[in-house]
């Protein structure tokens, strides 16, 4: 009995062991002789890799830190106990990679790596609120790797791109803002884009901003982009603007790429919005770009195409985007357009373009002549056709089917305010199949569903307060400073990590005039900042909203 009872406990003592986590701290008055306690933290970051295990956490405190070589996590976590890297404050741990290495031909990582080997690969770890600068080539990359999770991260000023998933499994990469990447000066080492999924099986790049690129010193730097055999992935709930190259782009290049959704992005005032192509002859198969807003676009807004080298594209499907203003460029002849198909490898089937508006472009929709393409039920404002040719391989103006030729009469176009109005001719019209359930603002789409990508809403009843009156019964949980407002509001609530909540700003009417979505960095008390400049003086209130769940209400001034 005493010999059963003594394994017992020699085997719970093993498992405490095991899943025991420590909290290791790094800051920039360390040392990395120290115990890497809170009082006697490391000195280097690449310390606290070194050593930290399944469920463990390093803490990096505020500061800037410069390492010479690159940081590399030198062990895995578990499903249940990963290793996470956090800032103590978010964007304040700085790690500037202006005196690490230059990359070289056979080396061009980041200077936050997560690499395993083809064999094996390194496993559950999370990387929360840390800010890469002037790194020589990438900012934050994995390879090799599985459930990696970027996440509040930001970099700016990399050779390359700010974030690389490659040859790995459940990448994520959340709420992370990217400026300024793909700076290095010349093309020979490659630069890929913005952000990177390569040959990656079940990724999410989601709610990040993307911008601030507006010189090609290197012939690359797309702004997100999916390529090789990626396969079961998503990109949605970003923003990416102010590009010199195309600001989202999905690449099946020369493998098999699959299953990838992109839907919800905003992109604006880049060369050309997003674009599907094959370039080296590779297949390309699931695909649907569906929820989108792009505006402002020199060149196409939208292109399905075939170059560089064709290869089989099939079902692929556009519908319900919004675009607007796109191919405007002086002199522009052939992407002069919203929307492009010009895909033409005889293997091509069931490429379906439905249910967007399309306006104030050159030419709202241009493709060839292709038995396996659908163009139906789309809203164009502007031209949208031109005399077909006699070559069914040539592009032409092509309106397709069930066109509705009105104007959309959005909110307020010039300023970018896509939301429809009540009589608008896209309300309750979408059509046939697919159809997304939810919107550009993750609202649910009711009736038929409108054209277009965002849909129109009812008046919105408060449940809360809807009057002044009423204000003392506020939820304390919600605080905005300065209140009064002029160019900007924070706020302060509650929310659980990782659960997206919607912040709405609501008039005395209970119009929905702007809704953000917001990705919580940790459980419990979060802030966030909205710019005001864009509303007039008045009254208005702030709605927290969770899963649909309103759960605080406050009354916002404004005043100018």
């Amino acid at each position: 009995m005493n010999r059963y009872v003594y394994i017992l406990l020699l085997t719970l003592g093993f498992s405490c062991i095991e899943t025991y986590a420590v909290t290791y701290y790094v800051a920039t008055n360390g040392n990395d002789n120290n115990a890497g306690t809170k009082e006697l933290p490391f000195l280097t970051i690449g310390k606290g890799a070194s050593v930290a295990k399944a469920g463990d956490v390093v803490i990096i405190k505020s500061g800037t830190y410069k390492p010479i070589t690159r940081i590399q996590p030198a062990n895995s976590g578990t499903a249940t106990a990963p290793i996470t890297f956090m800032a103590e404050v978010k964007d304040e741990a700085i790690i500037d990679g202006s005196l690490a290495a230059s990359p070289t031909s056979t080396d061009r990582l980041g200077l936050f790596s997560v690499l395993g080997t083809s064999t094996a690969t390194q496993d559950w770890i999370i990387v929360d609120g840390l800010r890469i600068i002037n790194s020589t080539f990438v900012g934050f990359y994995a390879r090799y790797a599985s459930n990696i999770t970027f996440k509040n991260c930001s970099t700016l000023n990399t050779g390359a791109s700010g974030f690389i998933g490659a040859n790995s499994n459940d990448i994520k990469v959340l709420n992370c803002k990217v400026q300024k990447a793909c700076q290095f000066p010349s093309s020979s080492l490659g630069t890929n884009e913005c952000i990177t999924m390569a040959s990656v099986n079940r990724f999410e790049v989601a709610y990040n901003t993307v911008s601030d690129r507006l010189v090609d010193v290197n012939n690359g730097g797309e702004g997100i982009d999916a390529k090789n055999e990626c396969k079961d992935g998503s990109i949605h709930h970003n923003t990416v603007f102010d590009l010199v190259r195309l600001g989202i782009y999905v690449d099946g290049f020369e493998r098999n790429l699959s299953n990838v959704d992109v839907y919800a992005n905003k992109v604006y005032k880049c060369t050309a919005g997003i674009g599907l192509a094959i370039e080296a002859g590779g297949t390309l198969t699931g695909v649907k770009i569906h929820d989108n807003i792009v505006y402002d676009i020199p060149r196409v807004g939208i292109r399905v195409s075939g170059y560089l080298v064709n290869g089989v594209m099939k079902d692929v499907f556009v519908y319900q985007n919004t675009v607007v203003r796109c191919g405007n460029q002086v002199g522009l002849t052939y992407e002069n357009c919203g929307i492009l198909v010009d895909a033409d490898d005889p293997g091509n089937s069931n490429f379906v373009v439905r249910n967007n508006i399309v306006a104030d472009c050159p030419l709202q929709i241009k493709t060839k002549t292709f038995a396996f393409l659908t163009v139906d039920n789309n809203l164009l404002f502007g031209t949208s056709s031109t005399p077909k040719p006699t070559n069914p391989t040539a592009t032409y103006g092509n309106s397709g089917t069930n066109a509705i030729l009105e104007n959309p009469l959005f909110e307020n176009s010039a300023n970018a305010d896509f939301r429809l109005k009540t009589d608008s001719p896209a309300v309750d019209k979408a059509i046939g199949n697919p159809q997304s359930t939810i919107d550009f603002y993750d609202f649910a789409r009711t009736g038929k569903g409108d054209v277009g990508a965002i849909e129109k809403q009812d008046v919105v009843v408060i449940p809360v307060i809807l009057s002044l009156q009423n204000q003392e019964k506020e939820n304390e949980e919600l605080k905005l400073y300065p209140n009064p407002a002029s160019g900007f509001i924070n706020m302060s609530f509650n929310a659980n990590s990782g659960k997206k909540v919607s912040i709405q700003v609501v008039d005395l009417q209970g119009h929905i005039l702007h809704s953000s979505n917001f990705l919580p960095s940790k459980s419990g008390l979060n802030t966030f900042s909205l710019d005001t400049e864009k509303f007039e003086s008045g009254i208005y209130f702030i709605r927290v909203d969770d899963k649909g769940n309103y759960r605080e209400t406050k009354k916002l001034v404004i005043q100018k």
